[in-house]
């Protein structure tokens, strides 16, 4: 998926997320966010090692680059999870502990 793509997608979800009530399914939502982009990274990884075992180097480069912004996605949904979490404890009245 372009990087553009995901980008709006994940906007979409996240104002989809701050508008529900229920902090379990905010925290599924952010969770299944996060998994995507692994799923995704490890498509391209694969896809990577494909095209260097064939010698399509210009693919391989191609490929990294997408996996980059793969990567990038990927931290950008964990700072949701992140959020979602924080989110999800202060509803459930968890505190972080001392130690």
């Amino acid at each position: 998926m372009p990087a553009e793509e995901s980008k709006k997608m994940l906007g979409e979800t996240m104002l989809k997320m701050s508008k529900m009530d229920d902090p379990d399914q905010i925290v599924k939502n952010a969770i299944m966010e996060h998994m995507t982009e692994h799923l995704e990274m490890a498509d391209y990884n694969a896809m990577i090692m494909l095209a260097e075992k064939c010698g399509e180097m210009e693919t391989a480069d191609k490929l990294r680059e997408t996996l980059s912004e793969e990567e990038e996605m990927a931290d950008k949904t964990m700072d949701g999870l992140k959020e979602a979490m924080e989110n999800f404890s202060m509803k459930k009245g968890i505190e972080q502990s001392e130690e």
